[in-house]
């Protein structure tokens, strides 16, 4: 099954349906504080996915990443970014970041 042949995005229908030959994971992710398709248009798209460990405060740790995320994706020079908890697995988290190129993001970090 290929999800994003349901997409109201024809650029990533396009895109995926070109360069898709097996699809393993699928994880759904509600990406905040702003919209992620400027960042898979940019010329690099930085997407980082983690899981927390066990025993870790789920609240404790989304209180204290939320304002950072924020702060990161105002200051950094990014073209846009998010971050959000899989719906699947709410230990699980992603974050998309659009870049003008690899050394930018480099020196950035």
């Amino acid at each position: 099954r290929f999800p994003w042949k349901e997409s109201s995005n024809p650029v990533l229908r396009e895109a995926l349906d070109k360069g898709v030959e097996k699809f393993d994971i699928l994880y759904h992710v509600t990406l905040a504080p702003n919209d992620p398709y400027p960042a898979l248009e940019a010329p690099l798209t930085e997407l980082a996915i983690w899981k927390m460990h066990e025993g870790i405060d789920r609240t404790k740790f989304t209180d204290i990443f939320t304002p950072l995320m924020a702060k990161g994706i105002e200051k950094l020079p990014i073209q846009t970014g998010g971050w959000g908890a899989s719906v699947e697995d709410d230990r699980q988290f992603t974050v998309i970041l659009g870049w003008e190129s690899l050394e930018v993001c480099e020196l950035s970090l």
